[in-house]
């Protein structure tokens, strides 16, 4: 019964025309940014590791306007559709209910980012082949596992636990937009390696921004800032340090919202609402 859940759940989102608006645009923008981005110098590779994390970094951040959009098409179908009282109407307990509802929506944003990394990889079939490196899967792999499914977690965890306490599509945009402004402010007030106005270097002791950087983009920024060419062209971004305990924090801070947010959500009460308007 789980797996039909979490099929009908994936089937609701991906049917949804804004999943199918927004999977159109991710590939494009991967493709784009792939073709005609401007991620280093002539001599970097088009399809070098560190173009590729720059890009999938740099759209992960995007997963806060697509996880917003998303939840808020959550919670319009309970309101509208009243989804819930099908559910309500089976054994479904409150862990697989709040699990399959977390799932289908961190699946749904994930994808789109597993798009843009598709859009990469087609966009280096329309590259000079003097400015392609060898083609390595890791190279893609890499930064969807590191960057973009880490970051998915954290926006879609943080909107999804707004959508099901609120079951507000206005607080949810809201907090949507608040991610993203405070975000920019955090960047801007901590002399992020995000900006290109940023004094911080590689190595400074000033490791504070990049520890608080939720997207990690400060962390990559900062630590590529002074990498030679050959570098750049075949060096994977290093899975250790200052850039682990920071995925190690945001995961595990995200962690901790959604288990609040679990135990705070009363499952029989949203049932009882639900048998009411029944």
């Amino acid at each position: 019964m789980i797996a039909d859940l979490l099929k009908f759940e994936l089937k609701y989102h991906f049917g949804q025309i804004s999943f199918k608006v927004a999977a159109i645009l991710f590939l494009l923008l991967g493709y784009f940014c792939a073709v005609k981005g401007g991620f280093g110098s002539d001599e970097v590779h088009k399809n070098s590791p560190y173009v590729i994390t720059n890009i999938m970094a740099l759209l992960s951040l995007c997963s806060i306007f697509s996880a917003t959009l998303f939840s808020a098409n959550v919670a319009l179908r309970d309101s509208m559709h009243k989804m819930e009282a099908v559910v309500f109407t089976t054994s479904i307990k409150k862990l697989p209910y709040f699990g399959i509802r977390l799932s289908g929506l961190i699946i749904a944003v994930f994808s789109l980012l597993l798009l843009a990394a598709l859009g990469i990889y087609i966009g280096s079939f329309f590259i000079n082949k003097n400015q392609l490196g060898t083609f390595h899967l890791y190279y893609y792999l890499q930064p969807i596992l590191i960057f973009a499914l880490p970051n998915v977690l954290f926006s879609a965890g943080i909107l999804f636990c707004t959508a099901i306490q609120t079951k507000s599509v206005r607080a949810i945009y809201v907090v949507g937009a608040l991610l993203y402004i405070f975000y920019m402010l955090a960047s801007i007030l901590g002399d992020s390696p995000l900006l290109a106005t940023s004094v911080n270097k590689a190595g400074s002791a000033d490791i504070l921004p990049v520890l608080l950087d939720p997207f990690a983009l400060a962390s990559f920024f900062g630590e590529t800032r002074t990498w030679t060419i050959p570098q750049r062209n075949c060096q994977l971004f290093p899975f250790e340090g200052t850039f682990l305990i920071n995925r190690i924090l945001w995961t595990s801070f995200t962690s901790l919202i959604i288990v609040i947010s679990y135990r705070l959500f009363d499952f029989r009460l949203a049932q009882q609402q639900q048998l009411k308007v029944k």
